[in-house]
């Protein structure tokens, strides 16, 4: 009955996790934890932070690598009889992490029986296989046996990947990672490759539609360089900001995305396997690990407050992306619509956005509309730039539209003609939830500015005949 925001290691390896740590977890907002899970170190824990809120998701990797079905189930037997004999609710272990990213030849003899394993000897928890992103340029690994593809020489045998994977292991969930902001040392600039970005929340949301199967988009909130020693040439994932953090997490939502998760959670050593002392010099390329939403001892970094503020606008909507259902997504005033290819599968067929609502944009880069159904019709707005405002006009016709209801948490001051919407408005009945009831037939448009990487939520009910009292009853 939540909506998962998970934390991907929680405490950084090799260090032994305690309550203060989960404490922390919980007050960012985090509602599970996907972790390696060392039983001597965890079964004593588990007693402590039973009460917290946060659900566990052990990655069990390390078993599936070595196709250990027997491991998994030892594992799985150890950790619910612990539990049960400590009087530990169920909930506390959500899912098993079985696999990240397999390659296409493991797929029927490796993740297949650890997938299966997992599930018949925990029927109440999720199995979870973390997927590649796809990239719209050519898709071609190196080596021919790292394939995600049956034919690593065709790019358009992505979706034969991911048709497979589902018909084989029958997935209770679609999970992949995909983190489009990068510094390029060259340029002393951030990119977004907001093209791979958006397709790939297309192709996930539409293999979802078609499948019947939710999935979950990571959000990346760790500081990592990919560095060249010899020549100091590098590329970073930048540190994540609130902007950066809400733009990635609300345009998943947008796309109907039924979980998030944020890689990582904890900083890391950095991983220096790659590098050789050679001539009085290391050289090679390594990956330092700047920064995350705690450090390794367990201390907030600046980025912390970021999530936080995120993933409390996350739970104040979560009921409504829990249960509802992606209708239609259009980019509106933008070049995306040119250059991305959605089609990834034969069906879920999702139309262009065909909501009563009318939105144009007025300045800006431009938006995402998405409208996401759970009983009453809800219009998704995401600011498509993460550095810029965008004006947009929102727009209704009064033989359709009776009432909207718009959250405006992260919209900028902006005084639409004739007064109105100047946000963030609060509530007067409920001061922590910032929101707005326009009433028929008050208003027929409004126009407004979108935060940098923001987003607008409207809520609205529809009637056939709309009087101008609006005191029918509405179809919703």
């Amino acid at each position: 009955g939540r909506f998962p925001i998970i934390a991907y290691s929680p405490v950084t390896d090799e260090r032994i996790p305690t309550k203060a740590d989960f404490d922390t977890l919980a007050a960012c907002g985090f509602n599970c934890a996907m972790t390696l899970f060392n039983h001597d170190e965890y079964f004593e824990l588990m007693s402590e932070i039973k009460d917290l809120g946060i659900s566990f998701i052990p990655i069990l990797d390390n078993y599936t690598n070595r196709g250990d079905t027997a491991g998994i189930r030892e594992f799985i037997t150890n950790t619910r009889q612990f539990m049960r004999d400590h009087d530990i609710p169920d909930s506390l272990i959500g899912g098993y992490r079985i696999k990240d990213e397999p390659w296409y030849n493991v797929i029927d003899s490796v993740v297949v029986p650890c997938y299966n394993a997992a599930k018949s000897e925990d029927p109440k928890a999720l199995p979870i296989v973390n997927l590649p992103a796809q990239p719209t340029g050519n898709f071609r690994p190196l080596k021919i046996s790292h394939s995600y593809s049956s034919d690593p020489h065709k790019r358009d045998t992505m979706s034969m990947y991911l048709n497979h994977f589902c018909d084989i292991v029958h997935p209770d969930v679609l999970s992949y990672d995909y983190y489009p902001f990068l510094y390029r040392f060259s340029t002393d600039a951030i990119e977004v490759n907001d093209s791979d970005f958006y397709y790939n929340l297309q192709l996930f949301a539409r293999l979802s539609k078609e499948k019947g199967i939710p999935f979950w988009a990571f959000c990346q909130s760790s500081n990592v360089r990919f560095c060249k020693l010899h020549d100091q040439e590098y590329t970073e994932h930048p540190e994540a900001t609130e902007n950066f953090l809400r733009y990635e997490a609300f345009s998943a939502l947008a796309f109907g995305a039924k979980g998030i998760n944020y890689w990582r959670y904890s900083n890391r050593r950095d991983d220096l396997s790659q590098v050789k002392f050679v001539d009085g010099e290391y050289v090679g390329q390594y990956t330092e690990y700047l920064s995350a939403l705690t450090d390794t001892l367990g201390n907030c970094e600046p980025a912390w407050k970021c999530a936080q503020a995120v993933n409390l606008e996350i739970k104040r909507h979560e009921q409504m992306f829990l249960n509802a259902e992606l209708m239609s997504y259009s980019f509106l005033d933008s070049n995306l619509n040119k250059n991305l290819y959605v089609r990834p599968t034969d069906g879920a067929d999702i139309p262009e956005y065909d909501g009563a609502i009318h939105i144009s944009k007025i300045t800006g880069k431009g938006v995402l509309a998405s409208r996401l159904f759970d009983g009453i019709d809800n219009l998704i707005l995401v600011n498509l730039d993460p550095f810029n405002t965008t004006t947009v006009k929102v727009g209704y016709s009064t033989d359709k539209v009776r009432r909207i209801f718009m959250k405006c948490d992260v919209i900028c001051h902006a005084i639409p003609g004739g007064g109105g919407i100047i946000g963030p408005i609060v509530n007067p009945t409920d001061p922590d939830d910032p929101s707005i009831s326009i009433n028929y037939p008050k208003y027929k448009s409004e126009e407004f500015k979108l935060k940098p990487g923001g987003y607008a939520i409207l809520h609205y009910a529809t009637s056939s005949s709309a009087n101008e009292n609006g005191d029918e009853t509405d179809n919703k």
